[in-house]
């Protein structure tokens, strides 16, 4: 295991799992999608938005580190536990793309 920033204290809610198919790449939508899930945990009175990677996968975590999250820590106790961790405070936003509007 080794760190990158400190892992701060306080709620957090967690993103897990996010994907964009590849047809919509580079149209932001990731970027929406963590926005908007960074003002739901604002919302939720969470102090972070946290996220974790594939430890194996250095384009995802500089994806993660322009879109302003630190890295806080990496696992990789093979063969099951092999992750990044990554936060953000719950009020960062990029305002890179429109945000999410509820149909």
């Amino acid at each position: 295991m080794h760190g990158g920033s400190a892992l701060h204290g306080g709620s957090a809610l967690h993103v897990h799992r996010l994907i964009v198919a590849r047809a919509a790449a580079g149209r932001g939508l990731g970027s929406t999608l963590l926005d908007w899930a960074g003002r739901r945990a604002t919302a939720a009175g969470a102090d972070w938005l946290r996220l974790d990677a594939w430890a194996s996968n250095p384009d995802l975590h500089a994806y993660y580190l322009r879109e302003g999250f630190h890295h806080v820590l990496t696992i990789e106790a093979p063969p099951a536990q092999r992750g990044a961790l990554f936060q953000r405070p719950s009020a960062a936003q990029r305002n890179t793309a429109p945000p999410l509007r509820a149909p």
